[in-house]
């Protein structure tokens, strides 16, 4: 991401905010500084919005702790610098830096409050930093020099990459002189100082205990901040309790009962989907089978079922058409012999059955005149031709068996 949007945070609560965009990294010294939070909400969507704290609030400090674990060091950090501190450390917010070469680890610290107040103004515009870093650490550095910016009434003085304080004009040379006892064997070659008016920097004072180089500065602080600004040279405040994940799961964490109680439901959901897909199969494979049998006793020359429904409706198609029960052969005889068999009085059918234009019929009659006389009225009145084909009296009645069917026209 290219676009980067700077907010420039004050020292004073009420003081405006101020803020610029940079569209890349080469922007020219034309940076149009703008003023407040409202419009900077404008254009925070698509922009990583690096937020400057006022150098007068963050302490930059070190100690060297062995220990390389993250947790162990900031565990350790807030009693190692107790001494250096006014506020009490449970008030205070620490954020780790890198580790120099001589096993110092570098932290910034801040009023745990503040920073609270911070991230409140800015979310109010619906403002989501992804960086909040001092504004010391925006100084321009060069290998083996300091950089000090001159203001008009503090100045901002850079000792190294994640070090460095924030010095009151008054005591500009007592401070800085402290500043290069403290240095000791790591004494930078040159100060190189910018300021507006470098007329007013205590140049001689200065010059007296290291070398130094005066640049007068063209534009505003904030532009001259954010076009020196490098990432990886800054301290990130955004941790621990401040950190995007962690404000996520402040969010997120009224919601986990809720969440677990839903993640419950539906895995039991699931769970009873599951038995149901199993058991739903079981029972389609059993219906399945099932209709394969209906048709396989509905057809018993079928040898081969795989699809019972479409055979069996093809079956009845056929039956329906002249291949069967359902002929209209069939149909035609039986309306014809109907009549003359109701006629019949204690004739009862056993069975019938109808294949190639002839019906059988077994049924049982009180004698056999009456079956005689059966047979005539089915051929004189239904024009039939009638073939006896068994008779036997058997229990005070006469078991027979004819075959009826159409005479050739």
């Amino acid at each position: 991401m290219s676009r980067r949007l700077f907010i420039f945070l004050p020292a004073e609560e009420d003081a405006p905010v101020h803020w610029l965009l940079m569209e890349d990294v080469e922007a020219g010294p034309d940076i149009e500084i703008r003023e407040g939070l409202e419009q900077a909400s404008l254009h925070a969507t698509g922009s990583r919005v690096i937020v400057i704290a006022p150098g007068q609030s963050v302490v930059l400090a070190s100690a060297r702790i062995p220990s390389r674990n993250r947790q162990r060091i900031l565990s350790a950090l807030p009693y190692m610098l107790e001494d250096q501190l006014i506020s009490e450390v449970e008030r205070l917010h620490f954020a780790l830096g890198q580790r120099d070469a001589d096993g110092l680890v570098s932290t910034a610290i801040v009023d745990r409050e503040l920073m609270t107040a911070w991230l409140a103004r800015l979310r109010s515009f619906d403002i989501e930093p992804d960086m909040v870093t001092p504004d010391l650490l925006c100084l321009p550095l060069s290998p083996g020099h300091w950089t000090l910016l001159h203001g008009a009434h503090h100045s901002l003085m850079r000792t190294g990459p994640q070090s460095g304080s924030v010095i009151d004009n008054d005591n500009l040379v007592a401070i800085t002189g402290l500043l290069l006892d403290e240095a000791a064997g790591r004494l930078p070659e040159t100060i190189d100082c910018f300021s507006h008016d470098p007329q007013a920097l205590p140049l001689g004072e200065l010059e007296a205990a290291v070398a130094v180089s005066v640049e007068t500065l063209d534009a505003p602080v904030p532009a001259f901040l954010a076009r020196h600004f490098q990432e990886g040279n800054s301290i990130n405040l955004l941790q621990g309790e401040f950190s995007r994940r962690e404000q996520l799961g402040r969010l997120w964490r009224p919601w986990l009962p809720a969440l677990g109680l839903l993640a419950a439901l539906l895995l039991i959901n699931g769970a009873v989907t599951i038995a149901d897909y199993f058991r739903l199969g079981k029972e389609q494979a059993r219906l399945v089978e099932h209709n394969k049998q209906i048709y396989r006793d509905a057809f018993p020359q079928s040898r081969r079922v795989v699809n019972p429904r479409a055979q069996m409706e093809q079956g009845l198609e056929k039956l329906r058409s002249g291949g069967g029960l359902m002929s209209s052969g069939f149909l035609d005889i039986l309306k014809a012999s109907g009549a003359d068999f109701s006629k019949t009085k204690g004739l009862a059918l056993q069975r019938f059955s109808y294949r190639d234009g002839r019906l059988d019929i077994a049924l049982t009659i009180p004698d056999l005149q009456a079956l005689d006389k059966l047979k005539e009225r089915l051929v004189k009145d239904a024009g039939l031709l009638v073939e006896i084909q068994s008779a036997s009296a058997r229990n005070g009645k006469v078991e027979a068996r004819m075959q009826l069917r159409r005479a050739a026209s």
